[in-house]
């Protein structure tokens, strides 16, 4: 698959995970106040339940289509394994329901709380406009510290090659056509634009280089689905010059937090 269409994408899936997982646990190492995770658009993904085990004080939030979400919960079951107590699936169509109305009513959702977001291989499938809501949208409705962590294509799918643009045209057909990218050049500006500050980065060839042999990365592309870490302005940086961006810490590969059945 890596020869046939983008180098390095099948390794890509476990090192973003990989990312995310350390680059969360180093946000709630150092977090002293009440913290919450929202993870938009999960899949079949455990990282809520397995850093809900780790964080019992945090609050992890995971929302997602409602088929999706109860199949999930349906295997979950299956294995005999329950939700942690501060770990909450929410049932929301993001593209027909807006968030704040998913979200209300939750009991243990805090508006005010120091938040973290993490959008894994979603904003692909958006618009850029339905992205520009959706960042609108978090921003209006967490009011304390908000923190985006988020990957984004850099081009068009129409950009690749033959192979790629064949692949394309096939998941198109089943719903999964990307929609939106944006050059890394030009991210701090659509950012600034939705009062956010681009924080770190990295970009995907770098994210390669770090777990894989450097024979293995002649044909891997500098740039396909970055990842970025991004921080709600305030009123004070909206008008402040802006510093300087720094790469996402890697860590080296671990085990897993596992899955345990309890």
């Amino acid at each position: 698959m890596d020869r046939l269409f983008i180098p390095g994408m099948t390794q890509h899936f476990a090192f973003r995970k990989r990312l995310c997982e350390h680059r969360l646990a180093s946000a709630l190492s150092s977090c002293v106040a009440p913290a919450q995770i929202i993870i938009l658009g999960a899949g079949f993904d455990t990282l809520a339940i397995r850093m809900a085990r780790q964080y019992p004080a945090v609050t992890f939030f995971e929302l997602d289509l409602p088929q999706t979400q109860r199949r999930k919960v349906g295997i979950l079951a299956d294995i005999r394994h329950s939700l942690p107590p501060n770990c909450e699936f929410v049932e929301a169509d993001l593209a027909a329901v807006a968030l704040e109305e998913a979200m209300r009513g939750k009991a243990s959702f805090q508006a005010g709380a120091i938040t973290w977001v993490v959008l894994e291989g979603v904003l692909m499938y958006l618009t850029e406009s339905e992205v520009r809501a959706l960042f609108t949208s978090l921003r209006k409705l967490l009011t304390g510290s908000l923190t985006i962590l988020f990957g984004a294509t850099c081009t068009s799918d129409a950009k690749g090659n033959w192979s790629l643009r064949m692949i394309n045209a096939l998941l198109a057909k089943s719903l999964e056509s990307t929609k939106w990218f944006c050059p890394s050049n030009s991210m701090p500006g659509f950012l600034n634009d939705l009062e956010f500050r681009l924080e770190e980065w990295m970009p995907y060839y770098k994210l390669q280089s770090a777990y894989r042999a450097e024979a293995e990365l002649q044909n891997v592309p500098k740039e396909d689905e970055n990842y970025y870490v991004v921080r709600k302005m305030t009123r004070e940086e909206s008008s402040a010059p802006s510093r300087a961006i720094k790469e996402i810490p890697l860590i080296p590969l671990s085990p897993l937090i596992p899955l345990e059945a309890k």
